[in-house]
């Protein structure tokens, strides 16, 4: 289990934490953990009939950062608590930006009870990703307050500003079947 923290510091109680694991059938299975006391955090309805959609990250939600170490290209895993999420692959820093067509459906289950919300989803990177290939990765949020402002969660901000692709932020080392819990 890792924390994630805020770039820029609350008024609120959240916590937000995440676990990552790597299988040896090389599916990616990761899990959020959001803790919200004081209700601070506005969520996206629930979308019935979940699917991908763009412009996620402008409502609270959860990103995934991959990338193959020495290489420009990574990809960028969004998932909505409202089910709904994308798969975008970059060529260099913020360029290049494509839906990763490999993926086309994401299995997720979120789970939301009094102050808290749970989200798991696992990627098969078989598609897109040999299982042999060593992976860095990167675990972030955005979330939007209750004064609907973003508030911009990581493990470690690396700019000046916040900024979720700089590759200096992939700090997760995933090697072939291996798994790394935080």
């Amino acid at each position: 289990m890792y924390s994630l923290h805020p770039y820029a510091p609350t008024n609120s109680s959240l916590t937000l934490s995440a676990s990552l694991e790597r299988s040896q059938n090389n599916h990616l299975s990761v899990i959020y953990y959001l803790h919200d006391n004081q209700n601070a955090v506005i969520f996206p309805p629930p979308n019935h009939q979940p699917n991908r959609a763009d412009n996620l990250w402008e409502k609270t939600c959860f990103e995934l950062f991959l990338g193959f170490p020495g290489s420009c290209r990574y990809w960028e895993l969004n998932l909505s608590p409202s089910g709904d999420w994308n798969l975008f692959r970059f060529n260099t820093y913020r360029h290049g930006m494509v839906e990763e067509l490999l993926i086309v459906s994401l299995p997720m289950e979120v789970i939301r009870k009094n102050h808290s919300l749970t989200l798991h989803s696992t990627l098969d990177l078989n598609p897109f990703i040999h299982p042999h290939q060593p992976i860095d990765a990167s675990i972030t949020a955005v979330i939007i307050l209750s004064d609907k402002t973003p508030s911009y969660w990581a493990i470690n901000h690396c700019g000046n500003q916040p900024d979720f692709h700089l590759r200096e932020s992939f700090s997760i080392s995933l090697n072939p079947k291996e798994s790394l819990f935080f």
